[in-house]
């Protein structure tokens, strides 16, 4: 074998060695990296738990919550649909006292008013007819 290609070879195989020589401390640190980051997903993972039922407990109270306040806001919803309905009652008997009522009380008490004026007037000149 020629000594250019012994050289080569000896090239060759210095430079896998030392390409060795470093890649086993870098082997090391990701496997110690990796070891680390199983523990803290495993951590997490222990912590999570509790939390994930917590939450899920919650977010059951949330939904019964919001559907009482749904049903509760049904009930409000008809409440207020019955006030509506009351205050159309209410405007109803206010149109009619106001143009049907009041005006006949008036007239009515003109009426009245006028007839004892009449009666009184009448009563006057008949005790003055008979006093003469």
């Amino acid at each position: 074998m020629p000594i250019g290609v012994q050289i080569a070879i000896g090239a060759l195989v210095l430079a896998v060695i030392v390409l060795v020589a470093f890649l086993i401390p870098a082997l090391n640190q990701m496997r110690r990296t990796f070891q680390r980051l199983e523990a803290f997903l495993q951590k997490a993972e222990l912590d999570l738990k509790p939390t994930l039922v917590e939450l899920r407990e919650t977010l059951g109270q949330v939904n019964q919550a919001s559907r009482g306040m749904n049903e509760g806001l049904e009930r409000v919803g008809k409440v207020m649909e019955a006030c509506g309905e009351v205050a159309e009652s209410i405007r109803f008997t206010n149109t009619l006292y106001r143009k049907g009522v009041i005006p006949f009380l008036i007239n009515l008490a003109a009426w009245g008013s006028g007839l004892r004026t009449g009666i009184r007037v009448l009563v006057e000149r008949l005790l003055e007819r008979r006093k003469d």
